[in-house]
């Protein structure tokens, strides 16, 4: 699996860039209109990326910041929403707006931006569990709460490890410093 990309940024197509690495191989990858038209103007990179395999395909889905990437691997974890479908959901909205109306039970917002009316039912009933936790009653932010849950662990988890610690830097710190803490309790124990 590829996790991740740096290198030159080549214009390939209307929702595809190509990424040279420094040993002189280009990835295709899918992003979207604002990724790509940020990091054309760059002409260098770094991508989170995941990789979907299928029979006859493989295709790789990019995103420049983490918390996209986060509710990217949220949302494929809801039956019936694949890499496409959720990339799709992700191109056409905002992030916060997304995990506000999973939240909320708002599927007409969620239908708004293109999705069918179960399908969001769908994402509403497997995701609010995920994301319930709100930044005001855990002190946690929303993103790293929602990057940790993609990677496995649960929200209560989440919360008994990080109970009275204070993170500082960005969520990829952040998700760093709660390993590192679950990694010294297993040691511990």
């Amino acid at each position: 699996m590829i996790g991740a990309l740096t290198g030159t940024v080549r214009d390939a197509g209307k929702d595809v860039v190509v990424v040279e690495t420094g040993g002189g191989v280009g990835y295709a990858v899918t992003v979207s209109a604002t990724t790509k038209n940020s990091i054309l103007a760059k002409k260098s990179c770094t991508l989170y990326t995941h990789t979907a395999v299928r029979k006859d395909t493989i295709d790789l889905f990019g995103f420049l910041e983490q918390e996209e990437y986060s509710a990217f691997l949220l949302l494929i974890s809801v039956s019936g929403v694949g890499p496409k479908k959720a990339f799709a959901v992700l191109d056409a909205m905002p992030v916060q707006t997304l995990l506000s109306a999973i939240q909320k039970e708002d599927v007409a917002t969620l239908t708004s931006f293109g999705v069918g009316k179960k399908q969001a039912q769908r994402m509403v009933l497997d995701l609010q569990k995920k994301i319930e936790v709100d930044s005001d009653d855990s002190g946690l932010s929303g993103d790293l709460v929602a990057t940790l849950v993609a990677l496995g662990y649960e929200k209560r988890e989440i919360a008994d490890v990080l109970q009275g610690v204070a993170l500082q830097g960005g969520v990829e710190e952040q998700v760093q410093e709660f390993l590192k803490l679950v990694r010294e309790a297993k040691v511990r124990t």
